[in-house]
């Protein structure tokens, strides 16, 4: 009775979502980062009419329900813009979400060695955040993560084209000038500076995806500079979730 609910819900979700086709939707997985950067999207296109998953909404039962209320409420004036966090702790699990959301774009922060207990490798686990990419329509796009060598290999499982960000030199936006503040992180791409209240030079490359990201919504980088100095950092910058009796934070 429990899967028969549970597919029903999210059979529900994704025909009300094929109603809206010229909505964008723009996924965000990763091992680390993925809320991160839902809330930096946010911040930067928050004059479009946007919405994001809440806090800890990031898997089919909880984007199905939140896609349901969203776009049903909405019929009027839906949104523009859907950005959904997306998380997984096995495979497929992206892949039900895709077909839930079905995403135009797709971002990728981070693959590193959390959850390998999962998923036995770090290969699995990057196969599994990959379900996104290969979920993307041909005139879609992806965004990821060159300075994160598990990343960057996913591209080519992309069939649409891919954005590149990163520091190393590799990349399609590239940060310079890296500094740590007092008040948060500092760098320049391209010929605007970015200045923004959050702390840690590794979160450089999420800023860079959501900049990418806006640039793509064609916003003015000197717009996206002004709108990400305002970010305020959630109080809690991670997923939780229970797995086998161990809480998992993302």
């Amino acid at each position: 009775v429990d899967r028969f609910l549970k597919e029903r819900r999210m059979r529900r979700a994704q025909l009300i979502r094929e109603k809206f086709p010229d909505l964008t939707v723009i996924g965000v997985t990763g091992s680390v980062g993925k809320t991160t950067v839902k809330e930096l999207l946010s911040c930067t296109l928050k004059k479009k009419n946007v919405r994001a998953t809440p806090a800890y909404v990031n898997s089919e039962m909880g984007v199905a329900g939140w896609l349901i209320k969203e776009l049903s409420d909405q019929k009027d004036a839906p949104p523009d813009i859907l950005i959904v966090e997306m998380g997984a702790y096995r495979r497929g699990e992206i892949a039900k979400l895709c077909r839930i959301a079905k995403p135009t774009m797709g971002i990728i922060t981070f693959i590193g060695k959390q959850h390998m207990g999962l998923f036995g490798s770090q290969e699995a686990l990057a196969n599994a955040k990959a379900e996104l990419l290969e979920s993307l329509p041909e005139n879609g796009i992806a965004f990821l993560n060159a300075d994160n060598d598990a990343c960057a290999k996913l591209a080519e499982k992309a069939p649409c084209s891919v954005q590149m960000v990163g520091t190393g030199g590799r990349a399609d936006i590239e940060a310079f000038d890296i500094e740590e503040t007092s008040t948060g992180i500092a760098f320049r791409t391209g010929n605007t500076q970015f200045s923004v209240p959050l702390h840690g030079t590794h979160n450089v490359t999420n800023v860079l995806l959501a900049i990418a990201v806006a640039r793509t919504l064609e916003l003015h980088d000197a717009d996206i500079a002004h709108a990400v100095s305002a970010y305020t950092p959630p109080d809690h910058t991670f997923s939780m979730r229970q797995e086998q009796g161990v809480t998992i934070l993302d």
